[in-house]
């Protein structure tokens, strides 16, 4: 058994349980994703260490932002993940349908896929699309950079969080200057 130790760098006091077999960090918010040794799954504890979603557990649990966190059910039957999002103080699933795939991008956006198409979409905290275009790929954080390097069949562009471009222009190749949250964009 794993003794955590959380520092919860909001409040300046030390958590400690002896339980957890896994965890993760804090989120501003005040949550943290954990994984008790004597559980089948991950839960969601506060500053105080306790558990937030009453005994309730999950596959997987993704660090919470603004009271919502990804989770993931596994269908042993079909071998696979169901992604939501979860409010955290009702235990809510707020989609109605299950992602195939769903990362946390940053700033209260998630990368998803559905079921019947693997291509990339973008929702917010609320699991709303932020807009209504289908990606074939998408690029760069939205945390470290600001905007997502997108494109749809030749043509490039970036996206911004609230689901608008930064150019009316969809240019023919884009690439990230190193280190900066500057691109290069070509036109042909």
């Amino acid at each position: 058994m794993i003794r955590w130790l959380y520092q919860c760098f909001y409040c300046q006091r030390h958590i400690s349980k002896n339980n957890f077999e896994k965890g993760r960090s804090f989120s501003e918010d005040g949550y943290a994703p954990v994984c008790f040794d004597d559980a089948v799954g991950w839960t969601i504890i506060d500053r105080n260490g306790n558990d937030v979603l009453n005994g309730k557990t999950y596959d997987y649990i993704g660090n919470t932002y603004n009271g919502r966190c990804a989770i993931a059910i596994y269908d042993t039957e079909k071998r696979m993940d169901y992604f939501y999002i979860m409010d955290v103080k009702t235990g809510e699933l707020l989609d109605k349908e299950p992602f195939h795939r769903l990362e946390y991008e940053g700033v209260g956006i998630y990368r998803v896929s559905n079921f019947s198409n693997t291509r990339v979409r973008f929702i917010n905290s609320d699991a709303q699309y932020i807009n209504d275009d289908v990606y074939d790929s998408a690029s760069t954080n939205f945390e470290t950079k600001g905007v997502s390097a997108v494109r749809i069949g030749s043509k490039c562009n970036l996206l911004k969080p609230d689901g608008t471009y930064c150019s009316d222009v969809w240019f023919d190749a884009m690439s990230n200057i190193r280190g900066t949250s500057c691109f290069n964009v070509y036109l042909e």
